[in-house]
């Protein structure tokens, strides 16, 4: 163990500044001297987190290859949105991928949602759970039709695999470098299936 590692551990904790203390050293506990202790915990909680944020940017910058404002954007947190930032998908492809991994979402809390009448819940008329229900169904056919959308892109591009692209880096966000091209099919198929063909694409990336 290296002598600077012994040194702060012998320190101990940082002591808290700016409060009030009794003649014994000890941090008062009357109220203002609380309150003026609660502002100082409440100024150094901000702070840690600010330097969190700044240590997540900078690991994003590393590790991706990203511009700082690229790495600051709330997409470059996931796969799909690293690959719209730094243009390797358009905003349409990208807005698929989004609803895609949004369905699947809703898809699976609406087959794992507990049965509300046998739970007791339902009203007088069972107005909510009939519209659970109604939800629930709605959400299947359109993951139903969503998951056909994706088969018939395979079929078309047989030496593709457009179903484990959409499944690993939409759904499970990994990083498959070897399946973008099947991913760009895929989404592309997603696209028209959600009819995103005429959206402009004005969205600023903060390259």
């Amino acid at each position: 163990m290296g002598q600077a590692l012994k040194k702060r551990r012998r320190r101990g904790r940082k002591p808290i500044q700016g409060v009030t203390r009794t003649k014994s050293g000890r941090i008062s506990r009357s109220r203002s001297a609380r309150e003026a202790r609660e502002r100082v915990e409440f100024k150094e909680a901000a702070a840690q987190r600010l330097n969190d944020y700044k240590n997540r940017i900078r690991v994003r910058m590393a590790h991706h290859d990203l511009t700082e404002a690229q790495a600051a954007r709330q997409e470059s947190g996931t796969v799909l949105g690293r690959l719209w930032l730094t243009t390797v998908i358009d905003e349409r492809q990208y807005d698929a991928g989004v609803k895609c991994r949004q369905l699947c979402a809703d898809y699976l809390k609406a087959i794992n949602a507990p049965d509300a009448t046998r739970n007791g819940t339902k009203g007088a008329n069972g107005d909510e759970t009939d519209a659970h229900e109604q939800w629930a169904r709605d959400i299947a056919e359109r993951h139903a039709a969503m998951k056909q959308a994706i088969v018939q892109a395979n079929i078309e591009n047989r030496e593709s695999n457009i179903p484990a692209a959409i499944e690993y880096i939409v759904i499970r966000d990994q990083e498959m470098e070897h399946m973008i091209g099947d991913l760009r099919c895929g989404l592309n198929a997603l696209v028209r299936h959600f009819m995103l063909d005429g959206l402009s694409k004005s969205r600023h990336k903060g390259t």
